[in-house]
């Protein structure tokens, strides 16, 4: 995991990732998921 992603902020969000974003924007930062689980 990236150092980055280890500092969560309360209120701001995790690293480099801010509350509120969108799904493009996470996705362009962190590239596609490896795993999408389905399960309701």
């Amino acid at each position: 995991m990236k150092k980055s992603l280890k500092e969560i902020k309360p209120g701001v969000g995790l690293g480099n990732l801010k509350f509120g974003m969108s799904r493009e924007a996470v996705r362009l930062m962190l590239g596609e998921p490896s795993f999408i689980d389905n399960a309701n």
